[in-house]
């Protein structure tokens, strides 16, 4: 059965996520255009640049692939929300994807991660997805001089499970526990990244039929990732 441009509409109409999957795709097809040809001109005029015109040029082909990466960073966002239920995978084995994935970051920071109690726990594998989030966030928040150090626990609750992530990064007030998880959200001015990696952990999280919340503690926080049992 075919579908009429009018119906392809109005399906992105009534969904959010599918709207700002198409807006994102225009977008960066016109970004692309545009970075193509500050390409161009950076080839052809290059050698007949003063410095200060090859550093707004150098500013505007960063200013681009930054844009880029924060479109990119939206889809994924948008993606998270569309995510059907996936199968459930021993903890270990996501655990270990997640470690798989951050190796080069956490590397470059010195970093390490320690697992403990997870053994004989499912999980939905797209919660790998979630932690890799997670500990990115912990890596870029980690102090200055102090080398990120992660444990990833579980235990279980009245309901199913709870994972536990914790850090000995800069921790954060109180009060910002729920703030950190909107999208955009940056409780740093200077911070790196664009303020949505915690809030596409928590809806992949959600998504699953899971809950998720953060604590701050002395020495760094806790993110916490709850899930009924299989």
């Amino acid at each position: 059965m075919s579908t009429s441009p009018a119906n392809v509409r109005g399906s992105a109409a009534r969904d959010p996520d599918e709207l700002l999957f198409r807006v994102i795709h225009d977008v960066r097809a016109l970004l692309r255009r545009s970075h193509v040809g500050a390409q161009l001109l950076e080839r052809r005029l290059w050698e007949r640049l003063d410095q200060e015109s090859r550093g707004l040029l150098e500013g505007v082909l960063g200013a681009q692939r930054d844009l880029d990466q924060m479109l990119g960073r939206l889809a994924t966002y948008a993606d998270a929300g569309r995510s059907a239920p996936e199968e459930w995978m021993n903890l270990e084995t996501v655990i270990l994807g997640a470690k798989l994935s951050v190796k080069v970051a956490l590397e470059a920071a010195g970093g390490e991660i320690a697992s403990t109690e997870t053994a004989g726990i499912r999980v939905p594998s797209a919660i790998q997805a979630a932690m890799v989030e997670v500990i990115h966030n912990s890596i870029r928040v980690h102090r200055e001089g102090v080398a990120p150090r992660i444990a990833i626990s579980a235990q279980q609750s009245p309901g199913g499970h709870v994972i536990r992530i914790s850090d000995n990064g800069r921790g954060w007030d109180a009060a910002y526990s729920e703030k950190m998880f909107e999208p955009l959200a940056k409780l740093e001015a200077h911070s790196e990244g664009f303020g949505l990696g915690l809030a596409i952990a928590r809806r992949i999280v959600e998504f699953q039929g899971g809950r998720m919340w953060a604590e701050p503690r002395a020495d760094g926080g806790d993110v916490f990732i709850e899930f009924p049992r299989e």
